[in-house]
């Protein structure tokens, strides 16, 4: 987040009263021209009960999610660690990316990347 906002890549944000144990995604964005991108999530009002307990940024070779892989990690000392979930209004997480971190010498590159929170 230090570099200037103008040369981030912006998600579509994903607002939501209860993904009720399910997922949610937000749309695929294009990183070309961009060097980096960024994700916040803040949990509103939330049930005690649950965890936030898939958070990550996705790769994929075009708009539509062709080829999906994940480009961060959701896993016990993971980018987004599992073993301490946030899970209480007020909570966030905030992954950043690099585009040098995708795959963009594959034979067909990717190019897109999209928030999947679970």
């Amino acid at each position: 987040m230090s570099m200037r906002l103008s040369e981030h890549a912006a998600f579509t944000l994903i607002e939501t009263t209860d993904i009720g144990g399910t997922n949610v995604a937000s749309a695929y964005v294009s990183m070309k021209n961009y060097a980096r991108a960024m994700a916040y999530v803040e949990i509103g009002t939330w049930n005690a009960a649950d965890d936030l307990d898939e958070c990550r940024i996705q790769q994929a070779t075009d708009v539509d999610g062709g080829c999906v892989k994940d480009l961060t990690t959701d896993a016990a000392a993971g980018n987004y660690d599992t073993d301490n979930p946030v899970d209480a209004d007020g909570d966030f997480v905030i992954l950043e990316v690099r585009a040098e971190d995708m795959d963009v010498d594959a034979a067909t590159p990717f190019d897109f990347i999209r928030l999947y929170l679970a």
